[in-house]
């Protein structure tokens, strides 16, 4: 399962060396930039042209070219608004990796809090990476349809989902920046976080698949329906589900 990781917590792994590091941003912002030892996969790498998931196998290989194994926790970073690396880790996740770490602090303000960064890119040693799809992390149209018991939010815009013609039947609308950390936190308080779903009608005993267009968006709400205590999964609406 992801955990989001305190900064402090994320420096001292760096100086222990003790740490698989992603950095899912784009090439060129990586290069000007990024944490200490950090292997540059592109978010892109993992996905189709139509923003959804790639085979699992295509995924495998993309993680093992990035030297990705067991033989460390595997830690992932973003900046902006968080989302390419909500989804990492998510992807992660599925694919049943044990110990993931998602950074609390966004790129910017780790810089600007004066953790030491890095312009050397990062050239990985290919390792073999073992998926074991953990099918509980994902749930699919066909599965809503048969009687799954979930709650379903729904964390695009206003405007998306007016675009879209609204939201699925017994939706929780939710758009995911309102779910954002204020000083380059990726995330609200778990406190804040807990309000928020608790005033929207969730419970802790409840399982939320949150959606969104291809998922990016609502991976933001997936992280944050974990740390707010309710059980998460995203909701696959791609080609086929």
């Amino acid at each position: 399962m992801a955990t989001l990781a305190d900064p402090t917590w994320v420096k001292y792994w760096i100086e222990l060396g003790d740490v698989h590091i992603l950095d899912p941003r784009p090439p060129a912002q990586y290069a000007e930039g990024h944490l200490p030892g950090a292997v540059n996969l592109p978010l892109e790498r993992i996905l189709n042209a139509g923003g959804f998931l790639l085979p699992v196998s295509r995924m495998a290989q993309a993680f093992g070219e990035a030297g990705l194994d067991e033989s460390k926790r595997s830690l992932v970073y973003d900046a902006a608004d968080g989302r390419r690396g909500a989804m990492m880790a998510w992807v992660l996740e599925y694919l049943g990796r044990g110990e993931v770490a998602l950074c609390a602090l966004l790129y910017e303000g780790w810089a600007r809090q004066g953790f030491v960064v890095s312009t050397e890119p990062v050239t990985p040693q290919p390792r073999q990476f073992q998926a074991a799809v953990s099918p509980g992390k994902r749930i699919t149209l066909e599965e809503l349809r048969a009687g799954e018991d979930v709650k379903l939010l729904d964390l695009r815009s206003p405007e998306e989902r007016r675009d879209a013609g609204g939201s699925l039947p017994g939706s929780i609308n939710l758009p995911w920046t309102e779910l954002l950390g204020s000083d380059d936190y990726l995330l609200g308080s778990d406190t804040d976080l807990w309000l928020r779903m608790k005033a929207l009608g969730m419970s802790r005993m409840d399982t939320v698949a949150a959606y969104s267009a291809t998922g990016l968006s609502a991976s933001i709400g997936y992280q944050a329906l974990k740390r707010a205590g309710c059980g998460a999964r995203l909701l696959d609406l791609g080609p086929g589900s």
